[in-house]
């Protein structure tokens, strides 16, 4: 019994896993961004306000986005320069990795992922089908504050 029950949940785990894909920290699609590259090949989105983004998303030609949450936009070098260089140093140098592949279900590379404020952002990436994606917007991870040497999440300021 405890076999088949077992049976049961790992095939219900395993089906529902090939549905969603995935972000994949990427140190290429992070110099793309900071060289201010943009691929003529991706449709460019952005999430949080125009002038100063939180995550700016591009999705391969081959895949339609499915979300009334991310803004599109006819990305330029010279736009991106302008958000990347606005956040400087910052977003360059201090965050660490920032920027991600953003893959599907089966491991292959669909779009690319730049968080500008915090590169700890990250999305549920859903395929609906094969050439149809949901990627939610930034999930930010919660603030912690150090309170008698435990840490503990609060709520934002």
């Amino acid at each position: 019994m405890l076999k088949v029950m077992l049976f049961v949940v790992l095939s219900v785990i395993l089906g529902c896993g090939g549905h969603y894909g995935r972000l994949a920290v990427s140190n290429t699609v992070k110099m793309q961004f900071e060289d201010y590259k943009v691929l003529s090949d991706h449709h460019y989105y952005y999430s949080g306000s125009e002038a100063r983004p939180r995550v700016v998303i591009g999705v391969h030609e081959a895949y339609t986005l499915q979300s009334d949450l991310w803004v599109p936009v006819d990305l330029t070098p010279e736009l991106l320069k302008n958000w990347v260089d606005y956040f400087g140093p910052t977003t360059k140098y201090l965050q660490g990795i920032n920027g991600w592949d953003i893959l599907n279900g089966d491991g292959k590379k669909i779009g690319v992922w730049y968080a500008f404020i915090d590169w700890r952002d990250w999305a549920a990436v859903k395929m609906i089908d094969e050439k149809v994606v949901s990627i939610s917007t930034p999930i930010e991870q919660p603030k912690k504050r150090m309170i008698w040497g435990r840490s503990l999440a609060v709520a934002d300021e």
